[in-house]
């Protein structure tokens, strides 16, 4: 018995020992994680003669969604929708036009997944001020959407595998209607609405899109269109109908295609070269001037390259001016929200901070929204008055939307910068109301009881609205698009008869809004940005500040744990693939149906439209 109680206690010992071991491991690994992510890391080198690989992967956005802290989880269990701020890429693009050891932009656009024309002309003309420079653009990709191909029009060359199609289709404006479905479940869907194209409450009201709607519509993604093809074709020197032309035949079946559409994309000019992987590097690599057999070739990742301007330029110089840009984007509600909402007190405070900011002598507000909650709008708008009050300039740069209550925060800036393909306008004011009395009944249920007053119980989702509450309602309805005029008129300086006539809640484009003078100029945020200096009378030595929701210490130092942990490649890949893309995406569609139950007014009346889905 003895040699085996012997052999036990050894054994025990070692495991003991190891179990020791692996937590001492545990621990050190965890603490050497925490010091790098105390230390951050140090800034990325930039080679000389480089090619900056610009490879945006996920949709383009004015700011990240959501916390930090849960964007950094996400992101470390796969769980994200990726997004790129376009902020970050022109900083990318613009700091690379003068950077002598950046030698060519190799833009890879496989990742990118849209996010709006007006943004992407944004980023096209940085593009185009970087070629002017006399250096080179080369677009790399395994096919092309819309999007994508409006992007590498821009390129000296553009490679495409030959296994992929260049896909445009052009635009449209569809979505659905639950009229006929709400009737037969019973549900009574209560719109009140001011302005003759005013949509956003249509769906609900009817089975199809109202003729105002279609006219508006159509008129607008026109433009859309228009402003696709003419930049499309000046950039690859195209004759003017070789867009519509090219869709044209991806839909003719007598076309001498034959269903290659990689051939046919390369034979109507869209992509110079049919180049596999290692065709396409090879290229880069003779461009960059290294050995033209290698597959190698000096290089910098985008991100790796912002790294490095950040990390570089974080040494502040006391007393330098600042334009602070606040970011308002997504749908406008009623208190404090994360990025990708416009909360009306957190978006609030943001301007607060700036106008206490001792050396911000400008506001840009950076505007993508469809608009929202009455109240909150005009929480913000009121914020932004202060502002000028004492003294500081605000101008507004509109991107790929800024319509409704998206208009209603901008229209009162010192200046209103939009693209020619923002969405802006819908100066109009909707109220819903469902009541489901109806559903409840097909199931044996129903409501009854006694009141003091025709008021009191009457806003239930259980009982039909009687018909002095909705009378009501629709004055409330009236009453706050006539304050939306009168405020149009006063801030643009345009007589009140002339508002009325272009608002009705009809949208316009950046275009149309700037020849019916609810904008004031054409341009993006770096047009905005040197206007804004301008005025305020700063010169051309001014740093640019982006005013973010505030961090914890203990957030940031968790955010800067969870990257660190995926440079480790066991737990990365364990992380990884915790959800499959497509499910993503449904997810992303789920939540864009629940935005609706989000909606907060205080007294349930938005400026809101349908006009973020273009």
């Amino acid at each position: 018995m003895k040699p085996i109680f012997s052999f036990l206690l050894r054994l025990l010992r070692t495991l003991d020992l190891g179990l020791r071991l692996v937590l001492n491991l545990i621990v050190l690994v965890f603490i050497l994680v925490i010091i790098g992510a105390l230390f951050g890391p140090s800034a990325p080198s930039v080679p000389d003669g480089a090619a900056l690989i610009l490879n945006p992967k996920g949709i383009l956005v004015e700011e990240f969604t959501g916390r930090p802290l849960e964007r950094a989880a996400n992101q470390f269990f796969g769980d994200e929708i990726p997004e790129v701020r376009v902020i970050d890429l022109l900083k990318v693009i613009q700091a690379a036009t003068t950077d002598e050891r950046i030698k060519l932009i190799v833009l890879d656009t496989d990742g990118l997944l849209g996010g709006g024309l007006a943004k992407l002309q944004e980023i096209s003309a940085a593009l185009l001020q970087f070629k002017a420079q006399g250096k080179k653009v080369i677009a790399l990709g395994s096919g092309f959407s819309q999007n994508q191909y409006y992007l590498a029009s821009v390129a000296d060359e553009i490679h495409m595998h030959p296994m992929g199609l260049v896909f445009i289709s052009g635009y449209s404006a569809y979505t659905n209607y639950f009229k006929e479905g709400l009737d037969k479940l019973g549900v009574e869907w209560n719109v009140f609405s001011a302005g003759d194209y005013k949509s956003f409450g249509e769906p609900y009201t009817r089975s199809d899109m109202s003729p105002e709607a279609k006219e508006a519509n159509f008129a607008l993604i026109e433009v859309l269109w228009r402003a696709y093809q003419e930049d499309t074709v000046a950039a690859r020197g195209f004759d003017q109908d070789a867009i519509s032309a090219y869709v044209n035949s991806l839909v003719d079946p007598q076309s001498s295609h034959h269903g290659d559409l990689s051939r046919l994309a390369l034979e109507t000019g869209l992509v110079d070269y049919l180049s596999t992987r290692d065709e396409m590097r090879r290229r880069i690599a003779e461009l960059v001037e290294v050995d033209m057999e290698s597959e190698e070739f000096p290089e910098i990742q985008m991100d790796a390259y912002l790294a490095h301007l950040n990390t570089s330029r974080q040494i502040s110089i006391p007393g330098r001016d600042e334009i602070a840009v606040v970011v308002a984007s997504g749908t406008i509600l009623d208190g404090w929200h994360p990025p990708g909402t416009v909360g009306g007190s957190s978006t609030s405070s943001k301007i607060q901070h700036a106008v206490d900011a001792e050396n911000v002598k400008a506001i840009i507000l950076r505007v993508d929204s469809p608009g929202g909650s009455t109240f909150a709008s005009d929480l913000i708008l009121r914020e932004l008055e202060i502002a000028q009050e004492h003294g500081i300039p605000v101008i507004v740069s509109m991107s790929s939307v800024a319509a409704s209550g998206g208009y209603w925060i901008a229209m009162s800036a010192d200046e209103i910068w939009a693209s020619p393909t923002t969405v802006t306008g819908s100066i109009g004011v909707v109220a819903m109301f469902p009541t489901f009395e109806g559903t409840l009944a097909k199931i044996g249920i129903h409501t009854d009881g006694v009141s003091t007053t025709p008021l009191a119980g009457s806003l239930r989702p259980d009982r039909s609205l009687p018909d002095e509450v909705k009378r009501t309602l629709q004055l409330s309805v009236d009453n706050y698009y006539d304050r939306f005029i009168s405020k149009v008129s006063l801030a643009r300086d345009i007589d009140e008869r002339e508002v009325r006539e272009i608002a009705r809640g009809r949208v316009w484009s950046g275009e149309d809004a700037f020849r019916l003078g609810l904008v004031d100029r054409m341009g993006g945020i770096t047009e905005a940005l040197e206007s804004a200096a301008e005025i305020a009378g700063i010169g051309d030595d001014y740093r640019v500040r982006i005013i973010e929701q505030e961090m914890s210490l203990s957030d940031q130092l968790l955010i800067n744990i969870f990257n660190s942990f995926e440079s480790i490649p066991v737990v990365s890949r364990l992380a990884a693939g915790a959800r499959d893309p497509r499910e993503r995406l449904l997810g992303s569609f789920i939540d864009r149906i629940s935005d609706l139950l989000k909606l907060n007014d205080p007294s349930g009346i938005y400026f809101h439209c349908l006009c973020d889905r273009y």
